[in-house]
């Protein structure tokens, strides 16, 4: 077999396995010598060997982020079937990482713009015209896939920039990607010319001036105030008097000792940490602060009061 090339009379086999209604594709199913075909058509040997680890995944989750082995089958046997150069991408990327917001999706590849295969209606595929450089590319369970940072800039050319917005707080958080790597990356022409490039470099912009929130509760939050138009608080800012360090603040606007603590819900398993919270909040306010605690409920059942509250403060003199 020749390198990129999957012989003509094995089409059928590959078809069928891809639109087989009742029973996941494996990459074993795709070809019958998969292992030394993935190797010809530039496969690595992690990649090759995944077929052969496919049956005793079938529990596992790859990176805590819910993607079942059968999902994963038909995710190798799509890279595997499309050739050379094609990877899991867009939203299937974001499941394979286990993004926030992302649990199931349609397995998505991207591949050259010379690929032209018919394949199953359960896979989308996504035209590249500029090649994806091969340091965006690697491979998790043997699953070619885009990078952290490429995955970021695909889901920026087809999702809201509240999805964008906060599927870069969770990769900002679990650092996947940093803001510096993120600036230096985006820099390249390559990626300029990427549809989902503005949208990107807009909120790595933000985050670079204000922070990154450390919780998907807090990004709602700061969304939320972003709406309303509100001005944009800082971020995780440290309270201290003296050189005593106080605290540090979900949210703050310092100028108006006005503070935004995002509460997830908590039990208490130990009194020292029930006391210790209470004595950090009174410290706040005894140096002036306003403290305004919101939950999740609050955001679900009351956005708007959430607001109010937050207005209200701001424009109360101190």
């Amino acid at each position: 077999m020749n390198a990129g090339v999957i012989r003509r009379k094995s089409y059928p086999r590959i078809h069928r396995s891809l639109h087989r209604p009742h029973r996941h594709a494996t990459a074993r199913d795709v070809h019958p010598r998969a292992s030394h075909a993935m190797r010809c058509d530039g496969w690595n040997d992690e990649m090759a060997s995944a077929g052969r680890q496919m049956g005793a995944a079938a529990s596992e989750r790859v990176q805590g982020g819910g993607s079942p082995a059968t999902w994963r089958q038909e995710a190798i046997a799509a890279c595997f079937y499309l050739g050379r150069q094609a990877a899991l991408s867009y939203r299937a990327a974001a499941v394979l990482r286990g993004l926030v917001g992302f649990k199931q999706a349609r397995v998505e590849v991207t591949v050259p713009t010379n690929r032209n295969r018919s394949v199953s209606h359960k896979i989308r595929i996504h035209v590249q015209r500029d090649l994806v450089p091969d340091e965006d590319i690697m491979t998790i369970d043997g699953i070619p896939v885009t990078k952290p940072a490429r995955t970021l800039l695909d889901l920026a050319a087809v999702e809201s920039a509240d999805v964008i917005e906060r599927c870069l707080d969770d990769a900002l958080r679990r650092r996947l990607v940093s803001l510096p790597f993120l600036e230096r990356w985006l820099a390249d022409p390559r990626r300029k010319r990427h549809r989902g490039a503005r949208v990107l470099e807009r909120l790595v912009d933000a985050r670079t001036t204000m922070g990154v929130t450390e919780s998907a509760l807090e990004t709602q939050v700061l969304r939320l105030l972003r709406d309303a138009g509100l001005p944009v608080p800082r971020l995780q800012y440290v309270v201290q008097d003296g050189d005593r360090f106080i605290a540090r603040l979900d949210f703050a606007y310092p100028d108006d000792h006005v503070a935004i603590e995002a509460d997830g819900f908590r039990y208490h398993d130990q009194r020292r940490e029930f006391d210790d919270e209470r004595a950090r909040g009174n410290e706040i306010e005894a140096l002036g602060w306003r403290v305004l605690r919101v939950t999740s409920r609050h955001l679900a059942q009351d956005p708007d009061g959430v607001v109010t509250w937050v207005r209200r403060a701001l424009e109360r003199p101190r």
